[in-house]
Order: C-alpha cells, then structure tokens, then sequence
C-alpha cells in the first residue's frame, strides 16, 4: 500500500469492503451469469465479457450473508487478481476513498479464520470498512488442489480462461503455461492436474 492509497467501497449485506482501486478492471450492472455446473455455492457461474469467459464469485454467499435476487441491479465488481480477471457479486458501490497507510490497521487474530480475506480494517465515518485480499479470497476459492474446493467441488481455476491483459502465457489443453512454469487452470472434470 501507498501513503495514498485509493479504494473502492463496496457493500455486501451490512457490511463496507473496499479493493485497491487499481485491481478494479471495471464495474458491470445487470450482466447476465451463466450457472456451471457442480460449481462451489459461492461460484454464480461465468459470465461474458467481451469475448472473455470470467468466473463470478456471489461475496454473500461467500461470506454466509443472508441471500437476495440476482437481477438487472445487481452489481459485479470485475477485477483482475494475481493475472486472471474474476467478478464479485456486491450489493452496492459506494465511492473511491483515499485511505492512506496511517489509517489501517492489521486485521484482529480470529480463531475461525475469517481474517484470512481481510488485509486491513479502517475506521471510517459511517463505521468500519474491511479491506479485502483478492488473492487470498480467489486462492481459497481455488481450494487445495487447483480445480477443486474444501468441499470437493470444482473451484474457480476450472471455469474458463480468464486471464487479465497483459498477462504472459498461453492457453494448451487447457493448462495456462507462463513464464514461471505451468499451472493448472481448467481441469477436466474428474481430473487432476497438480502445479509444475
């Protein structure tokens, strides 16, 4: 982080995140998601965007949040983490914030684990905002083994090829091949491919 770092606030449920506003790629309104399936709860499934199939993680059933519709308000924050491009199902966007280093804090030690997602807590005027760890958050989606979650479900590595601009390497019998080596990046189902 900066002294002046920006971030984007969001809400889901009752709650205010934010991401460094430079991992946002962009912010999409009532983009229709197609369900996958055998996907983790939290995967809402992919979605198109323009011409690039991109996983969308739902934050509240990611967070144990009660549920609401999905429909045209619902709000996507795209983003690109750790070189892919993944949606996440937010409520609402609130603003920009600068929220410099002197205003965060490290997250609290809990024993269940939720601060794992959490990279810093500032004390804003309308009440805590959490920030989140896009990578830790996709990393855990990804589960153990690529391609699977805790559960034993598929995870997000196995739906599509969404890498963000830039990113070097490319597409093989669905393994994503880069300049440190290959990763598995879509597994077919019942498949595993381990990191190499």
């Amino acid at each position: 982080m900066t002294a002046a770092a920006q971030y984007l606030t969001f809400t889901v449920g009752d709650q205010t995140y934010g991401v460094d506003i430079l991992d946002v790629h962009e912010i999409r309104g009532g983009s229709p998601v197609t369900p996958v399936p055998n996907a983790p709860p939290y995967v809402r499934g992919v979605m198109n965007l323009r011409g690039t199939v991109v996983p969308v993680i739902d934050l509240r059933r990611r967070f144990g949040a009660p549920e609401t519709d999905f429909g045209s308000f619902t709000v996507i924050v795209v983003a690109a983490v750790a070189g892919r491009i993944v949606g996440f199902v937010v409520d609402t966007v609130a603003e920009v914030s600068d929220l410099g280093d002197g205003k965060v804090t490290a997250p609290p030690a809990l024993d269940g684990g939720g601060e794992r997602f959490v990279s810093g807590v500032v004390a804003a005027a309308g009440g805590l905002v959490l920030l989140l760890d896009l990578p830790a958050l996709v990393g855990a989606c990804n589960g153990a083994r690529a391609g699977e979650d805790s559960a034993g479900g598929r995870g997000l590595e196995a739906f599509g090829e969404s890498r963000a601009p830039g990113a070097s390497g490319a597409a093989k019998d669905g393994v994503w091949a880069d300049a440190g080596g290959a990763a598995a990046l879509a597994a077919a189902p019942g498949e595993e491919r381990g990191m190499g």
